[in-house]
């Protein structure tokens, strides 16, 4: 039998021999004594015999002592549970995951995402009316309650969720605004943009994971000939391509026949090419009108691509859902979507405006729409369902996230941005409306932007005269441009 001399030692006691008895030491050292020989036969006898006592019980209690330490190390990870089932509580403890969202991170946020819900359902008057609100409010209406998502669009969500906190070197959770004047938040404070109030709102939540929340807003007031078919191209440029959530809010430059049609191949467009960016973020689009019965097409666009968290959310529809009658209202003279009206018959003022000194500044604070163009207040509605809906997919992430840790899973292993699916052309549905010509194709496009901001890659653009990237730095460069 060979041996590793550094692992252990074997003894080897042969008691059927009665001339010799043997004690090997398998760490290159043997000992053989023949019994009879030497002084005393006699002696010889006796005392080998009381060595071979004393080996055995050195044996024994090796062995005694070597159950012992492994029935401790067994009861360390080998837990009963009520019905005697072994559950690994401790098996994984010092595991070496790869990624460092912890149980206790999960439970951080998912008290924070549960503050949230809880904060926003007693705002809006309870669970129901808030859910008929913010949920019910888009073309394919949210159901997280539902175990069996059908159309897929709730599992993408969760997922994105997922990948974000268990993806160590993902810091910032980022999504990336593109649209007109209202995106802007045109003729409101900075402060008071849907993107900034949310990033107040939903940003505890990433807090609270070891993350921060970013709002990217690329909103663009359309005065340089801009509009939603020739944007939706430079997705990569206007925002970061690695978002994890993109907004669409160019709505108002869709209006009219041609346009209307024209919208839906240039979404369908956008939906596609955002599957080709790292984070492969679901597109939401927001509109500020009412929901009607011309946008079969537009349902239509919303099922095709729900598996991809594609969906449309309307903020006046989203208004009417709980319960206000603004049309009785609007016929007694108040109309509560008029130009600088303030209170949407819910509230008077933003919840941060209630603790606002300034008079001015707090009826301002109250203003549903300042004229086209969304107030604070809508704007806190808009941000109260994108937060509303975003901490409901987080929750469900986390179950899925602790439901591994706790079962010695290593949630990198399932979750990690590595671990998506590439999407390329042929991993997509056919297009409904797009032009295939670049439409189905296997990489997102960019454009030449010289806006600001740009948060995304520049692509070409006109350098500095003495930047050291520019050809022509040291000449005359009157009419030239560093390209």
């Amino acid at each position: 039998m060979a041996a590793n001399n550094h692992d252990y030692e074997q003894l080897h006691l042969n008691d059927d021999d009665a001339d010799s008895e043997s004690i090997e030491l398998v760490q290159g050292r043997r000992l053989h004594r023949t019994l009879g020989s030497g002084p005393s036969a006699e002696s010889t006898t006796s005392s080998s015999s009381s060595t071979s006592t004393i080996i055995r019980w050195v044996i024994i209690s090796f062995l005694m002592i070597g159950m012992y330490m492994l029935g401790m190390k067994q009861g360390k990870s080998d837990v009963l549970d009520d019905k005697g089932a072994k559950q690994h509580k401790n098996k994984d403890k010092h595991k070496n995951y790869g990624t460092s969202f912890t149980l206790e991170r999960v439970q951080n946020t998912r008290q924070a995402a549960l503050n949230l819900i809880n904060m926003l359902q007693e705002y809006y008057g309870g669970k129901e009316q808030s859910e008929k609100m913010m949920l019910q409010s888009w073309l394919q209406p949210w159901d997280f309650d539902n175990a069996t998502d059908m159309t897929g669009m709730v599992d993408k969500m969760v997922d994105t969720m997922a990948r974000a906190l268990v993806t160590d070197d993902q810091k910032e959770f980022i999504i990336g605004t593109i649209g007109s004047s209202v995106a802007a938040g045109h003729d409101n404070c900075k402060h008071d943009s849907y993107e900034l109030q949310m990033e107040r709102t939903f940003g505890p939540v990433w807090e609270a994971a070891g993350m921060k929340l970013t709002c990217q807003n690329a909103g663009d007031g359309g005065a340089c000939g801009d509009d939603f078919s020739n944007q939706v191209f430079c997705i990569k440029q206007n925002v970061s391509p690695d978002i994890d959530i993109a907004h669409y809010t160019w709505t108002y430059y869709e209006a009219g026949g041609p346009a209307s049609a024209k919208a839906l191949v240039m979404r369908e467009s956008l939906a596609r090419w955002a599957q080709m960016l790292p984070h492969q973020p679901p597109v939401h689009v927001y509109n500020t009108g009412k929901m009607n019965q011309h946008q079969g097409d537009e349902h239509q666009l919303a099922e095709h691509m729900s598996e991809f968290g594609y969906n449309a959310f309307y903020m006046t529809s989203g208004f009417y859902n709980g319960g206000f009658d603004y049309d009785a209202a609007k016929e007694d003279g108040v109309d509560h979507f008029g130009w600088g009206h303030v209170g949407d018959g819910y509230h008077n003022v933003t919840r941060y405006g209630e603790k606002e000194s300034s008079p001015e500044r707090k009826e301002s604070l109250g203003t549903v729409m300042r004229n086209w163009h969304p107030g604070p207040l809508a704007f806190q509605f808009v941000s109260d369902t994108f937060s509303y809906i975003y901490s409901q997919a987080i929750l469900r992430a986390l179950d899925l996230i602790e439901s591994d840790l706790k079962n010695g899973i290593d949630p990198a292993e399932k979750w990690a941005a590595s671990k998506r699916k590439i999407h390329i052309k042929s991993s997509l549905p056919p297009p409904i409306f797009c032009d295939l010509r670049y439409c189905v194709v296997d990489e997102a496009p960019g454009c030449l932007n010289f806006e600001k901001p740009t948060y995304g890659w520049w692509g070409a653009r006109a350098e500095d005269p003495d930047d050291s990237l520019n050809p022509h730095k040291g000449e005359v460069q009157i009419g030239k441009f560093g390209m």
